[in-house]
């Protein structure tokens, strides 16, 4: 477990971000999309597909089966920037709902038992 410091926003960037990369490019495929289009779709590189798909880049967190649902929805909705950004938006609220988030901080950075310090953990900081 590292000592540093991370912040919520960076468990979502360098974590979270790519792992719902790496699950749109899985779900983007099985509808039947070559790694040109997803990479379109996504605004990534082919070869950043190919490693999300061959498993070879965003293993380090696994999504629970709701949130894996929601990518899945989600992937079917991309047709443009504007449904990417939406849709990752939605996913990332999701993720803090039900406090993946927080799991995902805890795997990498030690938090106190009763955590409360961002908007994940404490209800009151949304509003």
């Amino acid at each position: 477990m590292n000592l540093q410091i991370l912040q919520p926003q960076e468990i979502e960037f360098h974590y979270i971000l790519p792992s719902i990369r790496k699950s749109l490019s899985v779900h983007l495929k099985e509808q039947g999309l070559d790694q040109k289009e997803i990479a379109r779709l996504l605004h990534i590189r082919e070869s950043t597909v190919s490693q999300y798909i061959n498993n070879k880049r965003a293993n380090t967190i696994e999504f629970n089966k709701k949130i894996e649902s929601a990518v899945k929805e989600s992937s079917k909705k991309i047709k443009n920037q504007n449904d990417l950004i939406r849709e990752v938006q939605n996913i990332i609220l999701l993720i803090r709902k039900e406090q993946l988030i927080c799991d995902i901080h805890r795997k990498f950075v030690k938090l106190p038992e009763n955590c409360d310090l961002c908007e994940a953990c404490d209800p009151k900081l949304m509003s």
